[in-house]
Parts: structure tokens; sequence; C-alpha cells
């Protein structure tokens, strides 16, 4: 009689068990690395909910519409110094896979820009820039000295990681 017991609670947790199992859902949002599925079956068990894959955006992070950057860089990082204060200009633009970071700030301007209003800015300053990692660097410092009406006598620092991930730092 203890026996039958026994094993009708046995029978009873192992169906719990298996009922809960299939509750849970067959979604896995954190598939192993070393997967054996092909790619786009584990495509299908990677998906996120809705509002995860939604644009988002903060006030110094804008989302690009694709994950290629429209310049020939994805990094570009520019420090001016002048008349003894530090950082008067300040351009920063970083664009990673999935998102853009940027800012502008010129004290000389009285320009204090994050995130997409920054990128608005200076998406058609950046357009217009034709260099690459082979062009001289005093043409590259030239540009951006017109470019940003940076004064003569100021300290630049620029630091720009081309798309083929060259990296390339210019000093005046």
């Amino acid at each position: 009689m203890l026996g039958n017991i026994i094993r009708g609670i046995f029978i009873s947790m192992s169906i719990l068990f298996v009922t809960t199992a299939c509750v849970a859902g067959d979604k896995v949002t954190n598939p192993p690395k070393d997967s054996s599925l092909p790619e786009d079956e584990q495509g299908k068990l990677t998906k996120q909910p809705q509002e995860e894959n939604e644009k988002k955006t903060k006030d110094d992070k804008a989302t690009p519409e694709s994950a290629a950057t429209p310049y020939a860089f994805k990094e570009f990082d520019l420090d001016v110094d002048h008349d003894g204060k530090e950082d008067v200009i300040e351009v920063d633009y970083d664009h990673e896979e999935n998102e853009v970071e940027s800012s502008y700030s010129d004290q000389l301007q009285d320009i204090n820009l994050k995130g997409k209003k920054a990128l608005e800015k200076l998406d058609p300053i950046f357009a217009d820039f034709n260099i690459d990692e082979s062009t001289a660097d005093d043409e590259v410092l030239d540009l951006v000295i017109k470019t940003f009406d940076i004064p003569d006598n100021a300290r630049i620092e620029l630091s720009i990681e081309y798309t083929n991930g060259v990296e390339k730092e210019y000093r005046r």
C-alpha cells in the first residue's frame, strides 16, 4: 500500500515536471556559442520580443538606419585647446555595429549637442569630408581646421579610425 502511494506521488511529480517544462516555452534567448544548429535555425531560437528589437535612443546615442557607416571612418575624435582652455572644441563620433554615439561642443560658437542632435549637425560636415587613411596628414588637418573654424594658434588632437580598421593620430 505504501508502495502504491509512493508510486502515485512519483507519477504525479513526473507529470507536473513535464507539464511545467512544456509551458515554459521553447524560446532560447541565450544559445550556446558552439551551437550545432544551422545558422538559420539559431536565429529562430534567439529572436527577442518585439519591444526589445525596436530602435532605442538615449541622449548620447542615436540608432543608425544601417550597420554601415556613411563616412570613410567609423570613429572621429577631435579635441582643440585654445588660449589656455582645454577642450574648447570637442567632436566625438563613434559608429558601433548597432548604434552611433556622437557629441559636438564648441565653446567659441556656443554649441553643445549630443546624440541625435549632434549627429544631425555633424552629418553634412562629415558627408563633405573626402578623406581616407592615405590622405596627407596636413591635408586632413587643414580640412578640419577650416570646417570647424579652429583658431590659428590652437592645439589640435585628432584621432580617426577608418572603416578598414586603420587608426591615425593627427596633431598640430
